[in-house]
């Protein structure tokens, strides 16, 4: 069941895109996301696709994310796509759309579509990073002050062997690069504006 809250959140910035205008700056791309039949779910027009981004936005021809996204169309007159970004940072979001389908006058109106960022979820590349160990539970008997200082190294070493395997994509992950991929989506479906 989806909180009050988390809806409210998404709608919130669901409408704060709709209204913003295409990013300054942004140079969209006019490539095409390639949808196909999603795996059996309980949405029988859920479609899955995918969407080329370059790496580096000045250099168009160059090495390519494979964005992953779903797409819930409208069921009713389509005015518009709504993207849900997930935020995060490092947070899949291709099922994202399903917080606001659960909004009658949005999954009438709009396309609503879900992505996985750079390097996260079904996106490719996508980080593949072994985490460090974790502490116990929140309890108030903990010792947070020594805990903190015993895992600091792991992480440390955790930090540095991720980065060291994800080299050759890592500088490329970001939010502006989430920014921009979103405007090249939203020319990608043609619409005129986020």
């Amino acid at each position: 069941m989806i909180s009050c809250k988390r809806l409210l959140s998404v709608l919130s910035a669901a409408a704060f895109v709709a209204v913003v205008g295409p990013v300054s700056g942004a140079a969209a791309q006019t490539g095409q996301i390639v949808w196909s039949d999603c795996p059996a779910d309980s949405y029988p027009t859920l479609k899955c696709g995918t969407f080329q981004v370059p790496y580096d936005s000045s250099k168009p021809n160059g090495k390519q994310f494979t964005l992953a996204l779903q797409k819930l169309p409208a069921s009713g007159t389509k005015v518009g796509t709504l993207f849900a970004n997930p935020g995060g940072p490092g947070v899949p979001g291709r099922t994202i759309w399903a917080l606001p389908a659960s909004s009658a006058s949005l999954r009438q109106s709009f396309d609503l579509v879900g992505f996985d960022p750079r390097g996260i979820g079904e996106t490719r590349p996508a980080f593949d990073c072994d985490l460090a160990s974790s502490g116990p539970d929140n309890t108030p008997r903990v010792d947070w002050v020594r805990l903190v200082s015993a895992l600091t190294p792991a992480i440390a070493r955790a930090n540095r062997a991720c980065q060291r395997k994800s080299a050759d994509f890592i500088a490329h992950v970001g939010t502006n690069n989430v920014v921009r991929d979103l405007d090249a989506m939203r020319a990608a479906v043609g619409d005129p504006k986020l």
